[in-house]
């Protein structure tokens, strides 16, 4: 099992340049293999802190992706299952780290004629969309939260129970003692 930290700016997306087999020199998203016993999320940032020097808090899945390599004779030689993960980054600075041999932010546009993972063109098409409608929400929560700071409107207030029993409205005054 391995893992990916999928971190977004606008329309690029921060991507390593493979430094090891599988795919050596092949531009991917920072990621590799879940050690036995480690959670998904913490394999994350492991592995971002890894690869690129960033601390970095994953979010939504975006994809899981399988990927088969055989060998020169048709057999299989590794079979990984990769969880894709948003992210954003909480602190570090970035830097080639250890089985990287570069960090860099990237467009797809700018991808074009490199050699890269074949998940890697629309797993960053999909994280830029994603990432665009969660900043939109976002910016449309601010701007309701401002604007009923601004005007002092709260939520109306909520509506009476509805009658208890059989149609009967509830008593109104406590019951005569005998």
């Amino acid at each position: 099992m391995g893992v990916g930290a999928v971190l977004v700016d606008g329309e690029r997306v921060l991507l390593i340049r493979r430094g090891h087999a599988p795919r050596a020199g092949a531009w991917s998203v920072p990621g590799g293999r879940v050690d036995a016993g480690e959670r998904l999320a913490d394999a994350v940032r492991r592995e971002a802190r890894e690869e690129t020097g960033l601390e970095v808090e994953p979010g939504r899945l975006l994809c899981l992706y399988e990927y088969v390599e055989r060998t020169r004779d048709g057999a299989v030689g590794h079979h990984y299952v990769v969880a894709d993960y948003l992210c954003r980054i909480t602190g570090g600075a970035l830097r080639a780290g250890s089985d990287a041999a570069e960090a860099r932010w990237l467009t797809l546009g700018e991808l074009h004629g490199e050699d890269v993972t074949e998940a890697l063109p629309a797993l960053m098409a999909r994280a830029v969309a994603v990432q665009r409608r969660l900043d939109a929400a976002t910016a449309a929560a601010r701007a309701s939260v401002a604007r009923n700071a601004c005007t002092g409107h709260q939520k109306p207030p909520a509506a009476p129970p509805p009658p208890r029993g059989r149609g009967t409205p509830a008593r109104t005054r406590p019951p005569r003692r005998k």
